[in-house]
């Protein structure tokens, strides 16, 4: 039985992932909650490395929807959990609304948003 304080939800999508050295990796979303992300890499990631992840929700990384600092809480060669360790009110509301309300047409914004 797993212990989470928020639903964690399948998607599609892909990630970005950069590690303070200035090593970079590409992942595929296979889960998402307001805690944190699963995701299918091809690399194997330590546990307690911290890195940020910046993904969209659609397959368009050129738009970025979010990019949050985490840490590996789970890693093997094909997949990772990482847990955000910050993010601002207005991202988790973007999050929120994504998990809950994924037909919502107000979520599109969350897709298409672009954050520099």
């Amino acid at each position: 039985m797993e212990h989470r304080w928020s639903i964690r939800k399948r998607l599609s999508g892909r990630a970005r992932l950069s590690c303070p050295n200035g090593a970079a990796a590409q992942a595929i979303i296979h889960d998402l909650s307001l805690g944190g992300i699963g995701l299918v890499t091809h690399c194997a990631l330590t546990p307690g490395i911290c890195l940020r992840v910046s993904f969209a929700l659609d397959d368009d990384l050129d738009h970025t929807a979010h990019s949050l600092p985490a840490v590996v809480v789970h890693g093997d060669s094909e997949y990772a959990g990482l847990v955000f360790l910050d993010a601002a009110p207005q991202t988790m509301q973007a999050l929120r609304l994504a998990l809950l309300h994924p037909d919502d047409p107000s979520t599109v914004t969350l897709r298409r948003r672009h954050v520099a």
